[in-house]
Order: C-alpha cells, then sequence, then structure tokens
C-alpha cells in the first residue's frame, strides 16, 4: 500500500488534449482525489496551453507539466505508459491496467519492428538481445520478476485485469497484496436522456472488433435488419441514437470493462458481445450467458438472437436490469475504492474546517 503523509502530491500520467475511456477514468481518478483532499494532479504528456479537453470540465481536477520525484510522493500511469516510471529513482510508483489486449498488441508490434529494424545482426544473438531491448526500453514493457519493481502497486479496472496480474506475480505469492481494484463509472451526463420509442436498429462500434462484426452485418443484412455505425458523431448524437435503438453489439477485444456497452444498457439496449478479455468475466459486463458468444461467430445464432431482441424487446429488456444497476453503482463503487487506495487526507479536511470557521 502506499505511504501517504499530509503533503503528499499524487500524479497521474495523462495524454494531454485526447479524451478516450482511459483519458476519462484518469481524470475522475484526480477528481475524487481531490474530493478526499489529497494533493493529486493530471501530470499531461505534453506542455500545451489547454491540455484538458473540454468534454472533462465537469471534473474538478488540476494539472501539471513535471513533477516532484520525491519518496513521499505517488506517480500512477496507465498501462500503456509504463515507461514513465523509469525515469524516475524516488517517487512512489503505480501501474493502472486500464487495458491488457492493447499492452499485448503493442509488445507484438515492437516485436515485428525489432525484427525488421535489427534483422542484420540477428546472426549474432547477444548483440541482437541487446540492440532489441534498448529499443523497446521506456515503452509498454514491464518486468513482473524484476527487483527494482517489487513494490510498484497494481490497479485494476477490471476482474479480468486482475486475473491478468494475478497470473504474472504467481510466481511470489506475497506480490498480491500489491493488486487493488480501481475501477470507473459513468459521467452523469449519460443518465439524464429519456429512453425515445424503441426501432428496430443494431449500434456498433467499428472500431471494435470489425473484422468479426462484419461478418455479422454481411448475413444480417440479408435477413432485413439495419446496422448503424457509432461513428462520427457528437456524444448528444450518439446518446440520442441509443435511446431510440434496441440492440448494440460488440465483438471487440474488451480490453477492459468498456463504457460504451454500459452506455448502451443504460439507454435501454439489449447487448449483445463476443467472449473476448473482459466480456468473458461476469462481475465486468454482467449479463447472461444467452447474450455472449464464442468467437467462433455461429453468425446464424447472433442474427436469431438480436430478431428475438427486435420482436421480444419488453420481455428482453428485463434480462439486463441487474447489468444496469451494477452500473448506476459505479460511482460509489469507485468512491470506495479510492477510499480504501488512498484514505482521505487528513490535513487539508482540518485546513477547509479552519477556513469555513
Amino acid at each position: 500500500m502506499f505511504n501517504i503523509q499530509r503533503d503528499t502530491k499524487i500524479y497521474v500520467f495523462c495524454e494531454a488534449c485526447y479524451a478516450t475511456g482511459g483519458t476519462e477514468a484518469i481524470h475522475q481518478l484526480v477528481d475524487q482525489l481531490r474530493n478526499l483532499n489529497h494533493n493529486a494532479y493530471v501530470f499531461y504528456n505534453t506542455k500545451t496551453e489547454n491540455p484538458k479537453p473540454k468534454v472533462y470540465d465537469c471534473y474538478n481536477t488540476r494539472h501539471v507539466f513535471e513533477i516532484e520525484d520525491d519518496s513521499k510522493n505517488i506517480l500512477i500511469v496507465p498501462e500503456g505508459s509504463i515507461g514513465e516510471i523509469n525515469k524516475y529513482k524516488n517517487i512512489q510508483k503505480a501501474i493502472w491496467w486500464l487495458s491488457v489486449n492493447n499492452v499485448q498488441k503493442n509488445i507484438g508490434v515492437i516485436g515485428n519492428k525489432v525484427n525488421k529494424r535489427f534483422s542484420g545482426i540477428k546472426k549474432i544473438p547477444g548483440l541482437y538481445k541487446i540492440y532489441a531491448w534498448f529499443y523497446q526500453f521506456g515503452n509498454i514493457l514491464f518486468d513482473f520478476s524484476d527487483s527494482k519493481n517489487k513494490n510498484v502497486i497494481h490497479l485494476a479496472q477490471s476482474r479480468y485485469a486482475e486475473n491478468y496480474l494475478n497470473k504474472k506475480t504467481l510466481s511470489d505469492l506475497n506480490e498480491s497484496r500489491y493488486i487493488y481494484s480501481l475501477t470507473d463509472y459513468l459521467s452523469e451526463h449519460h443518465f439524464k436522456n429519456k429512453i425515445l420509442k424503441k426501432e428496430n436498429i443494431v449500434l456498433y462500434n467499428p472500431r471494435k472488433g470489425y473484422e468479426l462484426t462484419k461478418k455479422i452485418i454481411k448475413y444480417g443484412e440479408k435477413e432485413g435488419i439495419k446496422f448503424v455505425a457509432l461513428t462520427g458523431m457528437t456524444p448528444q448524437q450518439v446518446s440520442v441514437l441509443m435511446s431510440k435503438s434496441k440492440v448494440y453489439i460488440d465483438f471487440g477485444d474488451h480490453p477492459g470493462k468498456d463504457r460504451m456497452p454500459r452506455e448502451a444498457a443504460i439507454k435501454g439496449c439489449c447487448v449483445i458481445v463476443g467472449l473476448r478479455g473482459a466480456a468473458d468475466f461476469y462481475q465486468d459486463i454482467n449479463i447472461l450467458s444467452k447474450y455472449k458468444f464464442s468467437i467462433n461467430l455461429d453468425k446464424k445464432a447472433i442474427i436469431e438472437r438480436i430478431k428475438d431482441c427486435f420482436e421480444n424487446y419488453e420481455k428482453n429488456i428485463k434480462d439486463f436490469e441487474m447489468y444496469k444497476r451494477v452500473i448506476n453503482t459505479n460511482k460509489t463503487q469507485f468512491y470506495l475504492e479510492v477510499l480504501q487506495i488512498f484514505g482521505e487526507n487528513e490535513k487539508e479536511k482540518d485546513n477547509k474546517k479552519e477556513n469555513a470557521i
């Protein structure tokens, strides 16, 4: 666990001017830490005039472009920026595993680049290994067995990530005490729009598993099913479309507990997913198994399920009540997780009381 003092500063590393599910989670964490009176900051990777996306104005955050490398302070980095922790010697360190699959993909991509760049020296194994290591250093690799990483704390956004981390630290069971659950939640605006009159529309995100999804679309369109891609729209337009559609499908990797399936469920969509990544864990996507399909893709069975959701929508949407209840408690759960891991800064709390008097 962290050694937090009254003047500890907590930095959470983030890409500047970039709005994704991961960067929103980072702003949510800093917001919640500040609500608990901690000196918490978004640590942006690029110095620019307006690094915070406007869409995150709802979060109470402050930001910095440099950090104090002091043992009383804390640096938290998302798994895609693991190399950042190697730049500092004294600060307490943590990795927030918002994704798992994306790291594995990056390792594969970097491995291919290394093979091409250093192909001429492959016949000298020792030298090739050194070159490959330098090429990868500071990017996305993390050696769980390295003694210098023993005190790095791991924060898991999903049960899928927690399972991955437990497997990685199996060789040293004592390390399991350094794995903590730290999820995220949907912001308030997702709960404001009313559900509209439902239409027989299937929504999908073309950036998530499109190679598989397009096979379903091709098969389904022959059956007269209408598919709409959630792309080129404002958040408000996506919200309205979800509010009037009956089905949302997602056959992507589910590298973490993704936001879009949760958004669709809150808007009254039946959610159908492929059994990949976090979707394979009930704790991450709390829906019945009949709405989860193997990625071997029984296209006929999937289309039949979609048709059933169309024809018996009022009956089937009740299957998602548990999922929606869990989503509605995500913010409270997140608060409790942050409180458990970081506690409340008593000094700042006392200062606020004195100022109020």
